[in-house]
């Protein structure tokens, strides 16, 4: 995006070097026409590291993250000791903003989607669902944006007006597929020989909506400008930034059950500065209802069928806080949401 703006010198060649994962053999796969050379190597990248922390101008830095793993793996070298392998907050909230904005100006240049890209083991896996497909992903481990487990029951009824309304339905993720589900007629991706993360990035590129409680899975659709409903986030003053996205925050509530006001818990996010380690266990949380993420899923399949910009409590919300990436995001809170919870404001 920042080549496409201009930012980037487009004279210069792009190479990635990734160490050896799953996730870098899948990128390498679909996206190695994107760059000069896409390579994935423990060996160069051990070698090739130290040069780019010691001499800044070889690289192009686009990490979005509190932890800097490659500061803890060489901080030895150069002034990279001083850094302690993490960013500071202030830093990171520099680079989201910066990120979003720069995603607000090139809202039509999708440059992760390839359109038609499927292999022939998605296709056969998929049959004739390929035609019109949604993707549901549930969360059974509580870390990072997910402070509660996914409860699979919550899904149903998105997942039964999504079939009425032409989709064929596909479990994504790593997680085991419910048994309601198995009874409504859902596809299981996630157990499947053929699951990988080659495949997740086909499989998302193809989808027509996707239903996610998790940060990782939810930002693929969101790069490739792919409706979504996000649910059960509650670090919500940092959404996911998609135009086409639906949040659907987890509340925190006190002793009596009284959720806590949207700008209690914007603050307890800053204050703790980690949305990395699991939230305390003693903190009472709710998380969405069947309804609220079946009115969420309406809106976003409508969004994606005829997009409108936010309602005046959806700007509200957005409002929150200036200083947070809410105030930036192109995301919006669920209108059903918003109304039903509009006292926190």
């Amino acid at each position: 995006r920042n080549l496409h703006l201009g930012k980037l010198d487009a004279r210069k060649r792009y190479v990635i070097i990734w160490p050896r994962s799953e996730v870098a053999h899948g990128a390498q796969q679909v996206y190695r026409e994107r760059f000069a050379k896409f390579i994935v190597s423990d060996l160069l990248y051990a070698v090739i590291l130290p040069l780019t922390m010691r001499y800044l101008e070889l690289r192009t830095d686009c990490s979005l993250s509190l932890v800097d793993g490659s500061l803890l793996r060489c901080k030895r070298y150069g002034t990279a000791i001083l850094r302690q392998g993490a960013r500071p907050y202030e830093e990171v909230w520099e680079r989201i903003f910066e990120y979003y904005e720069v995603r607000g100006q090139t809202n039509n240049f999708i440059p992760l989607k390839i359109c038609g890209l499927m292999s022939s083991e998605l296709v056969r896996f998929l049959g004739k669902a390929r035609k019109k497909y949604a993707l549901i992903q549930i969360k059974t481990i509580v870390i990072n944006a997910t402070a509660i487990s996914t409860d699979p029951h919550s899904y149903v009824e998105a997942i039964k007006y999504l079939m009425a309304n032409g989709f064929s339905v596909v479990f994504a993720g790593r997680e085991l597929m419910p048994n309601p589900y198995k009874d409504l007629g859902v596809m299981n991706y996630a157990e499947s020989e053929i699951a990988s993360f080659r495949h997740d990035l086909e499989l998302v590129q193809g989808a027509q909506f996707v239903l996610s409680s998790a940060s990782g899975f939810g930002n693929l659709p969101v790069t490739m400008e792919i409706p979504l409903v996000y649910a059960n986030i509650w670090s919500f003053a940092c959404p996911l930034p998609g135009r086409y996205t639906v949040t659907l925050p987890a509340l925190f509530r006190d002793s009596s059950g009284r959720p806590w006001s949207f700008k209690d818990q914007i603050a307890y996010f800053y204050d703790r500065k980690d949305s990395v380690s699991p939230i305390p266990s003693t903190l009472n949380i709710r998380s969405a209802s069947a309804l609220e993420i079946l009115e969420a899923t309406k809106e976003a399949v409508n969004l994606g069928q005829d997009f409108k910009p936010k309602t005046e409590l959806q700007k509200c919300f957005q409002n929150l806080c200036e200083t947070a990436p809410l105030a930036v995001a192109e995301s919006r809170v669920s209108q059903h949401f918003i109304e039903k919870f509009k006292s926190l404001l």
